[in-house]
């Protein structure tokens, strides 16, 4: 009796990766971007008393849009460290099951495709701080570079576990 040990091959999954200064290459399924946004700053409306990762909020397609500095959130280099006179902010729209977030980046590199078994799952462990409550694990590319793969569920977790 012989059994197949062959399993089916598991699908790509399709990401946008993009750079957070200062050198820091992460990733996110496309599947959870709604849209990618240039805002102007000057309708941006700040929130006093809430955490530095939030920019403030703005108005999106008729809804209230929370914006978020996802460098400052993940502890790399922030907004306002960066040397940049911007007055529009590159914004990755994710949803989940609330409702939608506005993830204020510095700018989108490509798409690329990655088979969801060769991604570096982060055991419990290794979530002991914000950064990597953050994220889903990490997936090295055929060039070597390592990417960090965000999780938007955590990252609404974490804010919410903010503001609670």
């Amino acid at each position: 009796m012989s059994t197949n040990s062959a399993t089916a091959p598991h699908p790509s999954q399709q990401f946008l990766k993009f750079l957070l200064p200062p050198n820091v290459n992460v990733m996110l399924a496309t599947d959870r971007i709604t849209e990618i946004l240039n805002l102007n700053v000057n309708p941006i409306v700040p929130i006093p008393q809430v955490s530095s990762e939030v920019i403030g909020v703005s108005n999106w397609r008729g809804e209230v849009l929370w914006l978020i500095d996802l460098g400052e959130l993940l502890k790399v280099e922030p907004l306002h460290h960066q040397n940049s006179q911007a007055i529009d902010y590159r914004t990755l729209v994710i949803h989940h099951s609330n409702g939608c977030l506005g993830l204020v980046i510095n700018q989108v590199s490509q798409t690329l495709w990655c088979n969801p078994v060769e991604i570096q799952r982060l055991s419990e462990t290794q979530r002991a701080n914000q950064r990597s409550r953050c994220l889903q694990g990490y997936w090295s590319s055929s060039e070597g570079e390592t990417i960090w793969i965000l999780d938007c569920d955590a990252i609404v977790n974490v804010l919410q576990g903010r503001s609670g």
